[in-house]
């Protein structure tokens, strides 16, 4: 065995200490019980790295103690294994606290003098002024009020991801479809009701903010309305007028989801802020048979949904995105044939999703699609066609995956599709053929395991490609023996030895460009231009 590392908190050391721990676990012959929760264990952690520097001085004494049980060869194999097993989770126990300890600071009370100033609204000259300007731009955004309202639920400091706000405001029934929710964000940002939020020089929107006087104002304006309240100084959904509830940490039991009842049968959508551990029943499912819309995104103390879910028979959106401990989704999600959209990207332990899943014909977006061993995956690429409305699509290929031949030649067939993401998470250069359908626009490779460029990945096979990310992996040369231009405007890659002029050359439509680079196992920005704003 290598010599491992003095500080193995760092993250590439981190990654390697837990790898070594997690093969020896697979290879000993010794009866350790729990040895398959070990391996899951150190999974998450590893999916959870890299640590920050406070969590590397607290937790730098137990991966020293790891190091030293995995060079041990003095002790009993299955008091070792014991030992390490408690060190793991140990490990894991702290860094679920750390999470849960940083969401909650994120949402704060409002003081008692902010409280006040949004009872007397009327009062404040400020609030006033912004009053009278919010009511003329709700006349200029010609749409349902609380799709403004709403956004006070959101803590001050809240990063909002467009994408989420499209999805609620389809279950609510605020917005008919994607393209009809993308408007009506772009709106909020002409009407500065948004703010963007960016984090680097890219044109395009993803994340937004609300001015914290503008969010003073939306919940005086909420509270008249009775769609809020502020119980405690925390904005949230008024139980006894509102169709909606949210899952907030510390104060989940006062929103309608509660571990001794079950929700209210006229609730249409569930959704998460920032619980991450909610302890589920499975007869919460029994009667909201109305639920339109159900995120429990990044909740980690989830390892299965009860067969109780059959019951939401009008559910339309089933995010599940970030549950790390999810292992399996139930086979009676396929009864449920309203679905439009379903996100389990991120959740590290699904080995497969459930048998009979393309024939939700519905769906117009699956996020976390599995290709695991040929035992393990119930369902295959080539199963999708029935999909005929899918327009955005990810796959994540797992470390056991077993490709068919030509299965990923299949995608061609989903003649919708627009958005399409591959993952890897095994490193062997497997040779595969793929199939792109002719209108994808959007395509984000990370983790590619080629050394050099399939033949696939050419601008002819992708005319109508506008984005491109190339991020991790092995691939280190997009351009080689490349004689075509690329139509791409939008374009992101671990590829920092590709000089600028060269982009240009094979990229003509350029809008905006952004290389990464690793150094210690982390990723970081090379360099990023925009046509908008320049280098």
């Amino acid at each position: 065995m290598s010599s491992l590392p003095t500080n193995p908190t760092k993250d590439v050391h981190a990654r390697q200490l837990l790898g070594q721990l997690k093969k020896t676990f697979e290879e000993t012959s010794e009866d350790v019980s729990s040895a398959k929760d070990v391996k899951k264990t150190i999974d998450h952690l590893m999916n959870r790295l890299p640590l920050d520097q406070q969590c590397e001085q607290e937790l730098g004494p137990r991966f020293l103690k790891l190091q030293d049980l995995l060079l041990c060869k003095n002790t009993a194999p299955s008091h070792r294994f014991r030992d390490i097993r408690d060190e793991i989770a140990e490990i894991n126990k702290f860094l679920a606290k750390v999470d849960a300890k940083v969401d909650q600071d994120d949402f704060q009370a409002l003081s008692q003098d902010q409280q006040r100033m949004i009872r007397e609204a009327d009062k404040h000259p400020l609030l006033k002024r912004l009053r009278v300007s919010y009511e003329f731009s709700l006349r200029q955004l010609k749409h349902d009020p609380r799709i403004c309202f709403f956004l006070a639920i959101f803590p001050g400091n809240a990063i909002l991801r467009k994408r989420f706000l499209i999805y609620w405001w389809i279950g609510e029934g605020l917005v008919r479809d994607e393209e009809e929710g993308e408007r009506v964000f772009e709106e909020l940002l002409d009407l500065e009701l948004l703010i963007p939020y960016h984090t680097d020089k890219c044109p395009r929107v993803t994340k937004c903010k609300i001015v914290r006087w503008i969010r003073y104002m939306l919940i005086s304006e909420a509270r008249k309305e009775k769609l809020l309240n502020l119980e405690g100084g925390i904005p949230r959904f008024d139980p006894a007028h509102s169709r909606r509830t949210c899952l907030i940490a510390g104060h989940s039991s006062d929103l309608g989801i509660k571990t001794e009842s079950t929700p209210s049968e006229k609730l249409r959508t569930i959704f998460n802020l920032n619980e991450r551990d909610l302890d589920f029943q499975d007869q919460w499912f029994e009667d909201p048979k109305l639920l339109k819309y159900l995120s429990l995104r990044g909740i980690s103390r989830i390892t299965k949904l009860p067969e109780s879910i059959r019951e939401l028979a009008s559910l339309e959106i089933l995010d599940l995105k970030s549950c790390h401990n999810l292992e399996t989704l139930p086979d009676a999600v396929i009864s449920l044939e309203k679905l439009t959209h379903v996100d389990v990207s991120e959740c590290y332990l699904l080995e497969s999703l459930p048998k009979g899943l393309h024939n939700l014909t519905s769906l117009q977006v699956l996020k976390g699609f599995i290709i695991g061993s040929s035992q393990k995956s119930l369902i295959r690429l080539q199963h999708l066609p029935s999909l005929k409305n899918l327009k955005r699509l990810s796959i994540h290929v797992g470390s056991e995956a077993t490709i068919q031949e030509g299965e990923f030649d299949y995608l061609e067939h989903l003649r919708q599709l627009r958005r399409l993401k591959i993952s890897w998470g095994k490193a062997d250069n497997v040779k595969m053929s793929v199939s792109f359908p002719p209108g994808l626009q959007k395509l984000n490779l990370e983790g590619i395991p080629y050394n050099s460029k399939p033949e696939w990945l050419t601008p002819s096979k992708l005319m109508n490609l506008d984005t491109l990310y190339i991020k991790g992996g092995k691939l280190r040369d997009l351009l080689a023996y490349e004689g075509e231009q690329w139509n791409v405007r939008y374009l992101v890659l671990s590829m920092p030895q590709i000089n600028q002029e060269t982009l240009m050359s094979k990229f003509p439509l350029l809008q905006y460009v952004k290389r990464l680079k690793w150094r210690d196992g982390k990723q970081s920005v090379e360099d990023e231009w925009s046509r908008d704003i320049g280098q």
